[in-house]
Parts: C-alpha cells; structure tokens; sequence
C-alpha cells in the first residue's frame, strides 16, 4: 500500500502543487497592516524564528518541495520513499505557515513588530538624567533611535482600531512592563543596555517615556493621554503619572483640546484618587514631596489654560479641584500654601491676564476657609493680604 502511494506519480503533483500554491498565496491575499507598516513584508525580512528569518526557513521548504520533481524521473524507490516523507512534511509546513501567518495576522509576529518600534527609544541609566529630567520619577538615557512615519501616522487617527492597539502596546500586561529574560537578553544584544523599568516593586506601574516620545508626535494628544492614565490607573502610582503627563502637556502640548475645561474634567477624577487615598491623612515626607510637585505642575497647566481658555467654566472647575483638593487633605502646612501663593503671583505678572488675577483670589479664598486650618486662618489671611496687595 505504502509502494503505490509512493509510486503514485499524481500523488506527487498534487503535493508539489500543493505546496507552490501555499508559497504564493501572500500574493492573492489582501494586504495586512500593524501600525501602519506592511505586515506581509516585515514577515519576510524581519521575523526571525529562534534567531532565523522564518523568510529563510519557508525558502527553504519551497526549494525541497520543487526538488521532488526530479524523483517523478530518476528510478530508485528507497530514495523515493525517503523524499516523499520530505514532501510530505513540506506540505505540511505551508499549511501550517498559511494558517498560521498569512491568512490572519500572528499575534507573535505582531508584538514582534511592536517591539521594533517602541524598544530601543530608551536604556536603563541611573546616573543620566532624561531630556525629560524634570518631570520623570526615573532616570534613563534617550537613544538616537526614532519612532517611524507610519507608526505617527498611524496613531494621527483616534478609532476603534487604533485604540485596541494603543491598549496593546501600553497596556500593563504589554513587553514596556514584564520583561522575561529573553527580552532583556534580546534588547542588551541589539541595543547595548537595559530597558527601563516600569513596574515598581509593588505591583504598580509608571506612565512610561515610550509614550511620550508618541505623545510630542501625534494630533491626538488628549485623547492618548486620557487612555494612558485609564490604563495605568493605579492609586500608588497616580501622582507620579499625573505629573509625569501634565509636564509633557507643558513641555509639549498643542492640541488645542488638551488646554480646555473637558480635559481638566477629565482628569479631576485621578486628583480625587490621590485626594481622598488614606495614605495622606499621615505626614509622609516622600508622600508630600511627590503631591507638592503634583500641585505645581497643576499650577502650571490651570495658568496656560487661563491664557488660551479664559472662559468662566474652566475657570470655575479649577476654583472647585481645588476646593475639594483643599478639604481633602490633611498636612497642607500653611508655609506650603504660601509656595503657591507666591509662585501663582509672580506668574501673574508675567502673564497680565486678568482671569489669574481672580483666580489667585479664590485660590486663597478656598484655602483660607479650609476647616483643616481654622488656628491658622488669622496669620495666613494677614500674609495673604501683604502679599495680593
């Protein structure tokens, strides 16, 4: 039985058949795309197999299967039978290869592509200090490497889509936060250092600079920066992602909807969060200096707003973040308050708007008749007063 099977010459050119057609079948399939770059090319000169090109593997397969051929010609059934056990596995290869990646996109080849683009922008350093120096929580040095065209291009659309992508890519279970050993291997050998490390020991997780470096190229920068912080919510690491994205919106905001009262909506439930966290009813040293950097990044972004938004909305859901900022804490020292005070007048004269004028008004108002600081009203209305006039 095996003999005839082996002799049947039509067998045979079925599973070459077989087997030339699954070669090209790339080339009668609609064309994929991940982020924009072509999926089907990168399959091809990119994707490696335990350190292969699985380009080189499939040619490979395709030569063998070609080669059969020749035994429908050449006499000699031991050979015969030996080769058509290689035919046999070949077949099975390219219907495996077309099932696998290139009738559906492979999850694996697609992180594969996500890595290439977004690893290397950032290495490991704890001496070196980011262009971003002063509004990250960690150090580490920037590459020379860039994010692609079409991966800006790609991400200038705000869809369903790119949203599941989004999510893919900076979502807490993607390769930016679990490192296996592989990875790290992988990404010393290529780029000659360490990923950063964004996962801290408790299990939370920082808003990482791979997004920032998305951040300053696309249109869309208030529709990402409220993804990043639904994804990354997290109460131990919210103060430290609120300031690390409010600073990029001063040192690189442009859309225009970043500087609007929807926005400010938007995030008054993260400063809630930290507001209302039990933590802060102890004087935490570390806690304060971290909430301190908080307020003045807010104090930076509530000033630009009120030179681009000078609308009584926006103006009045400051006053009220404030408020109930205010009231929700329990160690804002009255030293610590006049900080602001004074950083909000010296920017005042600065910007001469009027709107800050007021708002520097209410903004000691709402301290002053914060309950937590009745002894201490007297003093600081009349340090207050000196001060404005």
């Amino acid at each position: 039985m095996l003999n005839e099977i082996i002799s049947n010459n039509v067998l045979w050119l079925v599973m070459i058949t077989v087997n030339v057609l699954l070669g090209g079948l790339s080339l009668v399939l609609p064309k994929k795309q991940v982020l924009g770059i072509n999926y089907e090319d990168y399959l091809n000169h990119s994707y490696k197999v335990k350190g292969i090109l699985l380009h080189h593997i499939r040619t490979a397969v395709s030569a063998l299967s070609i080669v059969s051929l020749l035994w429908l010609v050449i006499p000699g059934n031991s050979i015969r039978e030996w080769y058509f056990y290689v035919l046999t596995v070949c077949t099975v290869f390219h219907i495996v290869y077309a099932i696998r990646y290139e009738i559906l996109i492979n999850k694996k080849v697609k992180t594969a592509i996500y890595k290439s683009e977004f690893s290397g922008l950032y290495l490991a350093y704890d001496n070196l200090d980011t262009k971003y120096s002063d509004m990250t929580v960690k150090n580490g040095m920037r590459t020379e490497k860039t994010l692609s065209p079409e991966v800006i291009r790609y991400f200038g659309t705000y869809n369903s889509e790119t949203i599941k992508t989004f999510h893919e890519i900076f979502a807490p279970s993607s390769f930016l936060y679990e490192h296996t050993a592989a990875y790290k291997k992988d990404y010393q050998k290529e780029f000659n250092g360490s990923p950063c490390e964004y996962k801290s020991k408790s299990g939370s997780y920082y808003l990482p600079y791979e997004f920032i470096e998305l951040f300053q190229q696309t249109p869309h920068q208030s529709e990402w920066s409220l993804e990043i912080l639904k994804l990354l919510n997290c109460d131990h690491q919210t103060i430290d992602n609120l300031v690390l994205l409010l600073a990029s919106v001063r040192l690189m905001g442009q859309q225009q909807e970043l500087f609007t009262v929807e926005f400010l909506m938007a995030l008054n439930p993260y400063f809630m969060t930290i507001a209302n966290e039990e933590v802060i009813k102890v004087k935490i040293p570390s806690r304060i200096v971290r909430e301190n950097k908080l307020l003045r990044e807010l104090h930076h972004y509530i000033l630009m707003t009120l030179e681009r938004d000078n609308s009584i909305r926006f103006f009045r859901e400051a006053i009220n973040l404030y408020k109930s900022f205010f009231n929700a804490h329990g160690y804002m020292s009255h030293q610590e308050c006049m900080v602001y005070v004074n950083y909000l007048m010296d920017q005042s004269k600065v910007l001469e708007n009027e709107r800050i004028g007021k708002f520097i008004s209410e903004f000691c108002e709402a301290y002053i008749n914060n309950n937590s600081y009745r002894e201490n009203n007297e003093q600081t209305e009349e340090v207050l007063y000196e001060r404005v006039v």
